[in-house]
């Protein structure tokens, strides 16, 4: 659970984000993960009473889409990958992202092992993030993180 204290000002900054995202002074994205899979997790289905009817097990690789969309839900920057997340696939994914911008961006995001991660924290210089209780805010200017 978080601290109420911590928490009370990150939603009270995300307001003031949002304000400004609403201005157009600023551009604010969430970051996210999912994970998919074709793996039958439930190896049954509905049925005639009496009738037994088996699925088979099936095996895939899980696929993650991770994904930084707009405060307004109009723009989606996607990723795809084969397997989970990890660390140093996360940097990847928002240097990519950074070298793409074009103005200031607020990025929040929670706190998943991978985003409060020691390799991926000791990035956050880099891009100047500033840590909030359940989300993380950064800047970037097009061309450079500043």
């Amino acid at each position: 659970k978080p601290d109420i204290t911590e928490y009370s000002k990150f939603k009270k900054a995300q307001k003031t984000y949002e304000g400004l995202a609403k201005a157009k002074v600023i551009d604010l994205v969430y970051y996210d993960e999912s994970g998919f899979s074709l793996n039958s997790n439930i190896p049954y289905a509905w049925q005639e009473k009496g009738l037994e009817l088996k699925i088979p097990k099936s095996r895939s690789k899980n696929i993650t889409i991770s994904g930084f969309l707009s405060n307004d839900g109009n723009r989606l920057a996607s990723y795809k990958t084969i397997g989970f997340v990890n660390s140093e696939m996360l940097i990847g994914i928002f240097d990519d992202f950074a070298s793409k911008i074009s103005k200031e961006i607020i990025v929040i995001l929670d706190n998943a092992p991978t985003h409060t991660s020691k390799l991926f924290s000791s990035k956050i210089e880099n891009w100047r993030f500033i840590k909030r209780s359940r989300g993380i805010k950064t800047t970037y200017t097009k061309g450079k993180i500043n």
